[in-house]
């Protein structure tokens, strides 16, 4: 069976992730570029912990230990209808699995590596004090927008970003 176990992102097991590549799409190489960003960096998961309260965990195949992707999850607070106050939302700066893991396993009944990661980050945002749990998706990555989907986020009423992210939230508890 392909189940993964997770360890928290730290500046020692930092190295792990050095030679990651989830894809060649602007996106994916902005999630990669992100995990990559060392402790001292003005960007990246440990800037984010500074700034964000984020977390970030790597996650690996329990049978053999190979890194297969990560997620995060932090604190902000967000704009979710013009003209009214922003709420306290718990965050998913970032997300992914790498290029050779994408629709792995392959196993009937198994879940993919990217629901299982997106499940343990659902399940750890709900240990949180915010009432959602809110993320960022590039509109054309069709793969992620079909997996928030499935799991009940839904798009903001706003436009996408520069970057062609729109914003998707929902409860998580």
């Amino acid at each position: 069976m392909s189940l993964l176990t997770k360890q928290l992102l730290t500046a020692d097991n930092h190295s792990i992730v050095r030679r990651f590549h989830c894809g060649d799409q602007d996106w994916s190489q902005r999630a990669a570029s992100w995990i990559k960003c060392g402790p001292d960096n003005q960007d990246g998961p440990f800037c984010s912990a500074r700034l964000h309260n984020t977390t970030t965990w790597l996650y690996f195949r329990e049978e053999d230990g190979v890194f297969v992707g990560f997620g995060s999850l932090g604190d902000n607070q967000w704009t979710v209808k013009n003209g009214e106050p922003k709420i306290d939302l718990t965050y998913l700066p970032m997300m992914a699995v790498a290029r050779e893991f994408h629709g792995q396993p392959r196993e009937p009944g198994v879940m993919k590596y990217s629901q299982q990661i997106l499940a343990d980050l659902m399940k750890e945002a709900s240990q949180r004090p915010h009432r959602f749990l809110g993320l960022h998706v590039h509109q054309d990555n069709e793969h992620a927008v079909n997996l928030y989907l499935s799991e009940r986020f839904s798009y903001l009423p706003m436009p996408a970003d520069r970057y062609g992210n729109k914003r998707m939230v929902r409860v998580i508890k």
